[in-house]
């Protein structure tokens, strides 16, 4: 069969869309501390502040936290400059944004 290179072009691309959209369904999910929030640190008389919050998930200590949770902290800590006060994603890490 001989293609031409309008052909091969548009298969090509309809191949790279098809790898890409494969891809993005089999994503790692973000890491994140929402369900050791639900499971730790809601409640009757829970201090549901973000520093209440952060309070609490410090409180169980790493091992008392989820691999995704400590992952989620962790790049927290590595990106304070960016969403301490003054960063450029200090505006919406305060709204509860994950700016990364």
């Amino acid at each position: 069969v001989h293609l031409t290179a309008a052909r091969r072009t548009s298969l090509s691309m309809l191949l790279k869309f098809a790898l890409l959209t494969l891809s993005l369904c089999h994503a790692a999910p973000l890491p994140s501390c929402e369900s050791d929030t639900s499971s730790h640190c809601l409640g009757d008389g829970a201090d549901l502040s973000p520093e209440g919050i952060e309070a609490c998930l410090q409180a169980l200590g790493e091992a008392g936290r989820s691999a995704g949770c400590n992952a989620y902290l962790s790049m927290l800590a590595g990106c304070g400059a960016e969403i301490g006060s003054g960063g450029g994603g200090a505006g919406a890490h305060m709204k509860g944004g994950n700016p990364a």
